[in-house]
């Protein structure tokens, strides 16, 4: 049962870990990226000012699902220790 724990766990952390490599290389700094094109487009008259609030809403909501990602690999861990017992759970 517990070796069952331990690969669930693992691999939890390891999706888990992967979401958020992908979210910090690639995901964030394209979003990051697209804000200044469409801010310069914005301010030369090209686009209207919702294409740089939708630049900037789609950066807020990246950088969400970072904080999430981080939060999952944080239990991630925890679960692996508490299944390796490596990890105890401290109540007060």
């Amino acid at each position: 049962m517990a070796e069952g724990e331990a690969a669930q766990a693992l691999n939890e952390l390891k999706a888990a870990g992967e979401l958020q490599r992908s979210l910090r290389a690639e995901i964030g700094p394209r979003a990051r990226f697209a804000i200044d094109p469409a801010l310069a487009a914005y301010a030369a008259g090209r686009q209207p000012l919702v294409s740089v609030m939708e630049a900037l809403q789609t950066l807020w909501s990246v950088e969400n699902e970072l904080i999430d990602a981080d939060m999952q690999v944080g239990l991630a861990w925890v679960r692996l220790g508490r299944a390796t017992g490596s990890y105890e759970l401290i109540t007060l």
